[in-house]
């Protein structure tokens, strides 16, 4: 159990030089609230320099952000057809890549996958080491 305390805070703290046998779970606490704290956005400037830390307002300057940065939806801009977007394409993929790419996922690729994993590395939202 305490082995794997360790390795669970050691994958959480993501502490360079922490070896296995280290027993410093302070350290790893204290790390890893040093690395949550560091990843939180507390205050977001207004265009008018002035600063909030409502969470409401943070949302609504986050996604105002962004609307400006992409812009609106533009009426006169046509999408193109299938055909019309294939024929833009330079490269296509041959009948074997399409097969290949659409076969099911074998269970020992799978297993081979993990295997080739850091045994000490925490996996981000998607599964994948960060």
């Amino acid at each position: 159990m305490q082995k794997a305390e360790e390795l669970f805070y050691g994958q959480k703290s993501r502490a360079q030089g922490v070896h296995e046998g280290d027993m410093n779970t302070s350290y790893f606490h204290k790390s890893l609230r040093v690395r949550t704290h560091k990843q939180q956005i507390t205050k977001l400037q207004r265009d008018d320099g002035s600063e909030t830390s409502e969470i409401h307002q943070m949302g609504d300057l986050a996604v105002n952000f962004y609307k400006k940065l992409i812009g609106e939806v533009d009426g006169s801009v046509q999408g193109l057809s299938v055909a019309e977007l294939s024929a833009l394409l330079r490269h296509k993929l041959d009948d074997n890549d399409v097969l290949q790419l659409n076969r099911a996922i074998t269970g020992d690729e799978i297993a081979s996958s993990f295997r080739r994993l850091g045994r000490d590395k925490v996996t981000g939202p998607d599964g994948f080491p960060a």
